[in-house]
């Protein structure tokens, strides 16, 4: 599962992007590659991607990847700039459930040690609303009535004690990094990758922003710099496939 940066103005734009670069899959191309050889390249990165929700709150996508063939989440994300730099967070489904108590019992009773390997790690709670889901009247009604029984204390403590290994109050000294995704549909464990998607300040991106904020005329109604990169990555994606 990967979570897009948090933005309502943008967020059919990165659903955009994403799904056309996960339509065209391919290997980074090389300086040796013939134009022949860049035009019929195989799909060595190939992926499915699906948006599971757009939080009504924030405007992020809840997106879902799915690997295909020889396929690995480091290799998809070297070579996706949607996953590289439209993404708060990356992560790993370690088990999921239509509901915490669902999740938590799953758990209990078939759970697989080395998804725990780490002997440190820490657990956090993120809670997302799905804002394309509609609702009658009666069904917003009855969704009143049947509140969770559950906080978000009491979910991370039920978690934290089915988990075999034992956790750290230092960040700065864990492992792995947990998250419980709370969704109104289904509830996950994920371990989280972040790693992958942290950005350095020497990173292209951030050395081209600071240049954009410095350019000599700005206007109020000029480009937004991230509108421009997304569609210049979507152009560059579907140019790439051309004769």
């Amino acid at each position: 599962l990967a979570k897009s940066k948090e933005t309502f103005k943008l967020s059919e734009l990165q659903y955009l992007e994403a799904t056309i670069q996960a339509s065209y899959p391919t290997a980074p191309a090389t300086a040796s590659s013939s134009a022949a050889a860049l035009k019929h390249r195989q799909p060595l990165n190939s992926y499915t991607v699906s948006r599971l929700i757009q939080d009504s709150a924030t405007g992020s996508n809840l997106f879902r990847v799915e690997m295909e063939g020889n396929a690995t989440i480091t290799s998809i994300i070297g070579s996706n700039s949607w996953l590289q730099q439209r993404c708060d967070w990356i992560a790993q489904v370690v088990e999921e459930g239509e509901s915490p108590h669902e999740m938590i019992e799953i758990m209990r009773t078939t759970l697989n040690p080395p998804k725990f390997s780490a002997v440190k790690w820490t657990l956090d709670y993120v809670r997302m609303m799905d804002t394309t889901r509609t609702l009658s009247d009666g069904q917003r009604n009855e969704a009143k009535k049947t509140r969770p029984s559950y906080t978000m204390k009491s979910i991370l403590c039920s978690v934290a004690h089915a988990m075999p290994s034992q956790p750290t109050l230092d960040p700065e000294t864990a492992k792995d990094r947990f998250l419980i995704l709370d969704t109104s549909s289904r509830c996950y464990l994920l371990k989280c990758l972040q790693e992958n998607v942290k950005q350095t300040s020497a990173s292209p991106k951030s050395t081209f922003s600071k240049r954009w904020s410095k350019r000599p005329f700005q206007y109020s109604s000029a480009i937004n710099v991230a509108v421009a990169e997304m569609v210049i990555e979507i152009l560059s994606t579907l140019c790439s496939y051309q004769a």
